[in-house]
Formats: structure tokens, sequence, C-alpha cells
């Protein structure tokens, strides 16, 4: 099982990515329930995607995902918010994000993935 979305790197190395992770519990638990192929494929496609250029994604239009995004990876997504735009749309209280004020700009949360007949409803 692949959730741990970190990459160890030597005190002396930077990190290659220009973005930061960081999980709910909800995603965690969605993640655990799919297929190890599927983990491992959400898993490139979060850091190939996500790590880099995560604006180039699709923001979601309905008024309860405020603020959300989704990163599509076949029929599956993963649902997420990159920080300094939450805050921007002022949709903190709606995607309920406790520690927003302990986020960064680079920051991005991810709360749930999925098959894309499901993941929409959680």
């Amino acid at each position: 099982m692949v959730i741990n979305m970190t990459v160890t790197l030597s005190p002396k190395e930077s990190s290659p990515y220009l973005y930061n992770l960081h999980r709910t519990k909800a995603f965690v638990k969605s993640f655990c329930k799919l297929d190890s192929n599927v983990q491992k494929m959400l898993d490139r496609t979060i850091r190939d995607v996500l790590l880099v250029a995560p604006f180039e994604t699709k923001m979601l239009g309905s008024p309860e995902l405020k603020g959300k995004r989704s990163l599509r990876r076949g029929n599956f997504r993963v649902l997420f918010v990159i920080c300094r735009e939450c805050r921007k749309l002022d949709a903190v209280r709606l995607n309920n994000c406790i520690d927003c004020r302990n986020r960064g700009e680079n920051d991005i949360m991810l709360f749930v993935c999925g098959h894309r007949k499901h993941v929409y409803e959680e």
C-alpha cells in the first residue's frame, strides 16, 4: 500500500517540487480502499502533476465544491485544494480546513480520491 507521498532527501538536497502535499484522514481512508495498482497510478500522477503544476487541473464549479480542484486520471479523481487559492476564494470554512493558518502559500490539501462515479458524493 502506497500512502507516503513525501520524498526523502539527503540533508544537502533541496526539494525538486514547488508544492507541499498534505492529506486529510478522508483522503487516506479513500486511498487505502483502492487497488494497489490504482494507488501506484494515482501516486505517480499526483507527483507528476500536483507537485509541479497544480493550476493546470480542473477547478470545480458547483457551490458545495467551491475552491476544490479535480485531478483526473482515467476513471479516477483526486479532489484537492491549493491553500493559497482556497483562502483567496474565501472557501476555508466551506472546505473545513481547520489548520488553514498553519498552511503555506504553496501547500496543497488532498481531500478524497476514488472512482469518478462516487468521489463527488463523499
